[in-house]
């Protein structure tokens, strides 16, 4: 994941961390429980595969011919509502 910058919550500023293209599949799937349903809805029901532990969702994504920004936009959404949720 990449620091994406700051915000500003009730605890002061925190860092705001979001998937990227450069983001290792695994650490994806380690990040949120939801994050293989998310990566199987968009054709990568592959992610048990040893191909989650080498590469990225970027270069996953391109391999699986899968919109790459719509896939990002639906895992960091996961990381959203979950900062929501602690805050």
């Amino acid at each position: 994941m990449t620091r994406y910058g700051n915000k500003q919550t009730n605890r002061g500023w925190e860092a705001h961390i979001l998937f990227t293209k450069n983001t290792p599949i695994i650490e994806a799937l380690r990040s949120h429980p939801m994050a293989r349903e998310i990566f199987a809805l968009h054709g990568m029901g592959c992610i048990g595969c040893m191909g989650s532990n080498q590469e990225t969702i970027g270069n996953g994504a391109k391999m699986h011919n899968i919109d790459v920004e719509a896939l990002l936009k639906e895992l960091n959404e996961l990381l959203e509502a979950e900062n929501k949720q602690s805050v």
